[in-house]
């Protein structure tokens, strides 16, 4: 009597983390590093390459910054789910000095949120 082969198991995948959460900090982190508060190597892992460089390039033309760097801190954030996969995000965020608004895509890469599109104003 031959034994029938067992199905392999396979795990659910994770549930994705909350995109607006991960917008804030996104927002937060990015400010920072426009203001040069922190390395823009704290955000590699969460962004494109060419949304990388393009802040990298960004926080280059602004040079060095003078005086005390105060921390941001996000007030609210606002999902739109565009499918399951992209999600659209606003966040208001003080910055220090003053509020700003910031736009965030974040597009699902290999099970988790990535930002593909940042705009702060």
């Amino acid at each position: 009597m031959a034994w029938a082969p067992r199905p392999v198991a396979t795990a659910a995948p994770e549930p994705l983390t909350d995109p607006g959460d991960l917008a804030r900090a996104i927002v937060v982190t990015a400010v920072e590093v426009l203001a040069g508060a922190r390395p823009l190597g704290q955000l590699v892992r969460w962004l494109t390459p060419e949304l990388h460089e393009h802040l990298a390039d960004r926080r280059a033309a602004i040079g060095p910054v003078a005086g005390t760097v105060r921390r941001a801190s996000a007030r609210r954030a606002t999902v739109c789910r565009v499918s399951d996969d992209v999600a659209e995000v606003t966040v208001v965020v003080h910055d220090g000095r003053a509020v700003r608004a910031a736009a965030v895509r974040l597009e699902v890469h290999r099970r988790r949120w990535r930002a593909s599109v940042l705009e702060i104003y």
